[in-house]
């Protein structure tokens, strides 16, 4: 079952254990059955955004990392990674950026900020460090991009 069904099952519970005219109402208004706040597979959303389908979520229109792959050779050093996004959704006001050794490792904070903007690290991002871009008030991750590694020639 994928997000946008099972997410229109869990509206549709809940009209029918809470009842109301109104809500049925207000459920068939919505113009998808993503939930605001609500990402989809994150795989497909960038396969999606890769062949230019769709933007990364709905809830943002970009969130890159610049360089997005680092030569991972011997004696390669650390290097400086620009941050750059933009969230889509109103509802998120603040955003953090978070950091990760690899995607399942400890994060820690770059940088928290307004829903668009940008911010340079220092020079220590090497190829697996993943970012994450988190809505500062609900915690929900929004999006994430991992650095890959250059091939050694």
């Amino acid at each position: 079952m994928n997000l946008r069904l099972e997410s229109a099952t869990r509206r549709a519970r809940g009209v029918r254990a809470g009842g109301g005219i109104l809500a049925v109402l207000l459920t068939g208004c919505q113009p998808s059955a993503v939930l605001p706040g609500e990402v989809e597979d994150p795989g497909e959303l960038l396969a999606r955004a890769v062949e230019g389908e769709e933007p990364l979520s709905r809830n943002v229109d970009a969130f890159t990392v610049r360089p997005d792959t680092i030569s991972d050779c011997p004696g390669a050093s650390p290097t400086i990674a620009v941050v750059d996004w933009k969230a889509r959704d109103l509802a998120v006001q603040s955003v953090r950026i978070e950091v990760a050794a690899s995607s399942a490792a400890e994060r820690k904070l770059v940088s928290e900020a307004g829903r668009q903007g940008s911010v340079s690290t220092e020079a220590w991002v090497t190829p697996g460090h993943a970012f994450f871009l988190v809505d500062a008030e609900t915690g929900k991750d929004l999006a994430s991009v991992e650095i890959g590694a250059k091939p050694c020639l």
